[in-house]
């Protein structure tokens, strides 16, 4: 029986929680960053349902332009990935329900945050 419940959550369970965190969190994110008091926003992040993503703009996110991302990282954080595969940075997810946020940086002073502006 547990072992039912174990291949049950790992294999049914907690895919469904990340494709629909996928399809919750994809859309189109301005970017948000607080630099000595001033607040700039212009670069964009699209994030795509399918694992995709393309990133515009001039910020230092740590991300490239272009890769992939999932969810259900570390901690439940989002994870993105460069063209080759790689592990190139992780992101904190807040909100919900048409107030989503993504945010780089959690616990440093260099934060970026990505608010969200549309659903794709």
């Amino acid at each position: 029986m547990c072992l039912g419940l174990i291949t049950f959550w790992y294999l049914i369970a907690v895919p469904s929680f990340n494709k629909s965190e996928m399809e919750e969190f994809s859309g189109t994110y301005e970017i948000q960053t607080v630099e000595k008091g001033k607040e700039k926003t212009n670069s964009e992040l699209n994030l795509f349902e399918y694992g995709t993503y393309k990133f515009k703009g001039k910020e230092n996110v740590g991300i490239a332009k272009s890769g992939t991302w999932k969810t259900g990282g570390i901690d439940g954080q989002f994870e993105f990935y460069d063209k080759n595969g790689n592990l190139i940075e992780y992101a904190s997810q807040f909100g919900g329900n048409g107030n989503e946020k993504i945010i780089f940086n959690l616990y440093e002073s260099n934060e970026i945050r990505f608010i969200k502006i549309r659903n794709q």
